[in-house]
C-alpha cells in the first residue's frame, strides 16, 4: 500500500509538471506522508536502527538548511526544501528493505511512468502539440506532459538506464520494447545534458554486463529508435508543418524492427536498411537536409554561453558569502552583456554550485556526507537481502550516477519528480530492517 502511494505520486508528478508548483508538490508531498505513515505501521515495533541512513541524511540536509536559512533570516524560504528532504527521506524509508515483490513492482510501476512521459513528449513533436513539445532554437523539442525537456530527459534517461540493464541480463521482447519507448522519448528532448548523462549511465551498464550481453541489448533496440526518430525529422522544425503520418509510421515501422530483431535480426536490419535510405532519399529534397543541419548547429555543440555565464554568475554568489551562502532561494544570477543589456536567470543550471550559492560549505558539506551514508546503506546490502537481480541493481546504480552528473547540467533538483524517482530507486538498494525481515519471513513447514 505504501509503495502504491509512492507510484502514484510519481504518476501525478508526471502529469503535473514535475510538481514543480506550490500547489502540485503539496499534492506530492501529502501522497509522500501518507504512504510513510502507512509504511511506518506496518514496521513496528520500530526502532531508530531500522532507519538509520535515511533518518541520518534528512538530520544532515535538514540542519544544514536552518543554519544558513537563520543566518539568512529567511525560514520562510527554506520550507520548500524541508518539504523536498521529507519527501526524499519518505521515498528512501518506504523502498528500503521491501520484499523482492514490492521491489519488483515499485521498479516496474516507475519505468511504466516513465513510458507514459515518453510517449506524450513523442505526441507533443509529432503533432506539434503544446506544451508536451516546445519550439526553442527553430527545433520542437520534446517537454512531454513534465513541460519542460531536460527535467523529461532526467527521468526517461535514468529509467532508460535501469530498463536497459534489466534487458542486458534478462532479455524480453516486452524489455525491448520499452527500452525502445524511453529512448525515443528520450531522442525527443535533444537535451544534450540529459543524452551525455544517460550516455554514460548506458556506459557503466556496458562494463558491468560485459560487451556480449549490453551489444545484444543494443542491437535489439538501436534499429528501432533510428527509423522511429527518423519519422519525426521532416516535420521537427518549428517553422515547417507537423508530420504526423510520417511520424506515425516511422514509429509503427519502429516498434516493428524491435519486435522482428528479437526473432530475425538479419532479417530486421536488412529492412530497416532498405527503409531508411529509402525515406532519406526522399526526405533530402523535402528540406530534410536542413533539419540535420539545424540539429547540428544548435543541439551537437558542447559549449553554451547562457551557461557560462550562470555558473559565473552563482560563483560569484557562493565566494560573497561562502560558508553559510546566500540563503535557501536567496541566490541571484545575474550578468551583464557585452551590449551593456543586464541579463538575470532563476536558476544556476548547476545544482551544485546553486547549493554552494545558496547554502555555502555548509551545505554541500551536508550534501556529500549524505551521499557517503546512503552509499555506506547500500554498500552494507547484498543481492539475497532485496530480491534484485544484478541488472536492477547495476541499472540503479548506473542511472543515479547519472542523475548526479545531469545534476551539474540542470536544474533538476527544482522538479521534485526527479529526487523522488532518485530517492525510490536508491531506496531499493537499501538494506532491509529488522523488523520488515521479520514480517515478511517466509515460515518454515515440516
Amino acid at each position: 500500500m505504501a509503495a502504491g502511494l509512492m507510484i502514484a505520486a510519481v504518476a501525478y508528478a508526471s502529469f503535473a509538471r514535475g510538481a514543480s508548483h506550490g500547489a502540485q508538490f503539496s499534492i506530492v508531498l501529502a501522497m509522500c506522508v501518507a504512504g510513510l505513515c502507512l509504511e511506518l505501521g506496518q514496521r513496528a515495533p520500530l526502532g531508530l536502527v531500522d532507519f538509520r541512513h535515511p533518518l541520518v541524511i534528512a538530520v544532515l540536509l535538514s540542519i544544514a538548511t536552518l543554519i544558513s536559512a537563520a543566518a539568512a533570516d529567511s525560514i520562510g524560504t527554506a520550507l520548500p526544501v524541508f518539504g523536498l528532504i521529507l519527501v526524499v527521506t519518505a521515498a528512501l524509508i518506504v523502498a528500503g528493505g521491501q520484499p523482492p515483490e514490492v521491489t519488483n513492482a515499485l521498479i516496474q510501476g516507475l519505468t511504466g511512468c516513465a513510458v507514459l512521459v515518453a510517449a506524450t513528449a513523442w505526441i507533443g513533436v509529432a503533432f506539434h502539440h503544446r506544451p508536451w513539445a516546445l519550439p526553442i532554437e527553430d527545433l520542437w523539442r520534446g517537454a512531454s506532459t513534465i513541460t519542460y525537456s531536460n527535467a523529461a530527459a532526467s527521468f526517461l534517461g535514468m529509467m532508460l538506464v535501469v530498463a536497459f540493464a534489466r534487458l542486458a541480463y534478462s532479455p524480453s521482447r516486452s524489455g525491448a520494447i520499452t527500452c525502445w519507448a524511453l529512448a525515443v522519448g528520450l531522442t525527443t528532448t535533444m537535451s544534450r545534458a540529459g543524452i551525455a548523462s544517460t550516455a554514460i549511465g548506458l556506459a557503466i551498464v556496458a562494463l558491468a554486463a560485459g560487451l556480449r550481453r549490453s551489444s545484444r541489448a543494443a542491437f535489439l533496440v538501436a534499429p528501432g529508435v533510428v527509423l522511429t526518430v527518423a519519422g519525426l525529422l521532416p516535420g521537427i522544425r518549428h517553422l515547417y508543418p507537423a508530420r504526423p503520418v510520417l511520424a506515425t509510421a516511422g514509429a509503427l515501422l519502429g516498434m516493428v524492427l524491435v519486435f522482428m530483431s528479437w526473432s530475425r535480426v538479419t532479417l530486421a536490419v536488412t529492412i530497416m536498411v532498405c527503409v531508411l535510405t529509402a525515406y532519406l532519399a526522399a526526405g533530402l529534397s523535402d528540406g530534410t537536409d536542413e533539419v540535420v543541419s539545424q540539429v547540428g548547429r544548435t543541439r551537437l555543440v558542447v559549449t553554451s554561453d547562457d551557461r557560462a555565464h550562470e555558473w559565473h554568475a552563482a560563483y560569484l554568489e557562493f565566494t560573497a558569502h561562502p560558508l553559510l551562502g546566500q540563503g535557501p532561494g536567496l541566490a541571484t544570477y545575474t550578468w551583464t552583456n557585452p551590449d551593456g543589456r543586464h541579463i538575470g536567470a532563476k536558476y544556476a543550471h548547476n545544482e551544485y554550485l546553486e547549493l554552494l550559492a545558496n547554502n555555502g560549505i555548509v551545505g554541500l558539506a551536508a550534501l556529500v556526507t549524505a551521499i557517503a551514508v546512503l552509499a555506506h546503506g547500500i554498500r552494507m546490502n547484498r543481492p539475497p537481502q532485496t530480491g534484485l537481480d544484478d541488472g536492477h541493481r547495476i541499472g540503479i546504480a548506473a542511472a543515479l550516477t547519472a542523475f548526479m552528473i545531469h545534476s551539474a547540467l540542470d536544474f533538476l533538483w527544482h522538479i521534485p519528480l526527479l529526487p523522488l524517482t532518485a530517492a525510490l530507486l536508491a531506496g531499493s538498494l537499501l538494506r532491509p530492517t529488522r523488523s520488515h525481515m521479520r514480517q515478511h519471513r517466509t515460515p518454515e513447514f515440516g
